[in-house]
């Protein structure tokens, strides 16, 4: 690879054999070298594409602040998180997850600790993610002998929360608040509280969050299937019922209304959990 740009002493800006800027990762790969330099495949550790040139520059003055080791460290944790949550991340983890890292583990050797005012929040409706947090402090704990309580799990899996959103994090606050307020008006018109670490349960709660990402992003399933509409309205009354406060509480909280098809797929979703179906 041809350097282009020199970082620091371990990161260059380089053009792969496809001719694509890159950003290499390796001990030493930047130590006296200059653009038009050859950056040695073997002292190459890590690799980075990204998808625009604005993340790309963001990256690029991230690195170049960050020590080496956190930032491997980093891209572990998402690297386990891409094949965990099986899904599309946005290329602003790539920053945003490294600096975070990084400036966790320099407030926890100065003594530091934060309280997480989300936990809660996190651990009841992205459990995937809490999952990932989970699994990140155990790698933390690997590389460097730091221990890190259930909160920084929390802030962890908030990162990748806000990658599926694109990097939003007013998309993220408001996603969160229409969760909690359908499965507010489920838990009310159910007139008790469903057990959190049931198999039912965990579906309902991922059924609304990407029903929640899918209005705060503006996007709905089109009224299409009008006899499934019928069908669960006459034979799931109650549930239905409940599907029709949620839908009331969504147009309220944020103008949206709740196609057909999505009321017939939520008053599904509430039937299984009320396990009469």
């Amino acid at each position: 690879m041809r350097i282009e740009r020199v970082i620091n002493n371990n990161v260059v800006v380089a053009l792969d054999p496809r001719g694509r800027e890159v950003v290499a990762m390796g001990r030493g790969l930047g130590f006296q070298r200059r653009p038009g330099d050859t950056a040695a495949d073997e002292g190459v550790e890590k690799v980075f594409v990204l998808s625009s040139a604005e993340m790309a520059t963001k990256f690029e003055q991230a690195v170049a602040e960050i020590p080496l080791e956190h930032i491997l460290l980093a891209e572990r944790v998402i690297a386990y998180a891409r094949e965990r949550l099986g899904r599309k991340l946005h290329d602003s983890i790539y920053v945003t997850l490294p600096d975070h890292m990084s400036t966790a583990l320099e407030r926890k050797a100065s003594g530091m600790a934060l309280k997480n005012p989300m936990l809660y929040e996190i651990k009841r409706f992205y459990r995937d993610e809490y999952e990932v947090g989970l699994r990140a402090l155990e790698f933390v704990e690997e590389s460097t002998g730091v221990e890190f309580d259930e909160d920084e799990a929390g802030f962890i899996a908030m990162h990748f929360v806000n990658a599926s959103l694109d990097g939003d994090m007013e998309g993220f606050q408001a996603v969160t608040r229409v969760i909690e307020g359908i499965l507010g008006v489920a838990e009310e018109h159910l007139g008790e509280r469903k057990d959190e670490d049931s198999i039912s349960w965990y579906r309902f709660v991922t059924h609304v969050r990407f029903f929640a990402q899918r209005v705060v992003a503006g996007k709905d399933y089109p009224d299409v299937d009008f006899e499934l509409y019928d069908i669960v309205k006459e034979k799931y009354a109650d549930s239905f019922s409940c599907a029709r406060l949620a839908a009331d509480f969504v147009a309220a909280e944020l103008g949206h209304r709740v196609s057909k098809e999505e009321m017939a797929y939520l008053t599904l979703h509430i039937q299984r959990l009320m396990s009469r179906v």
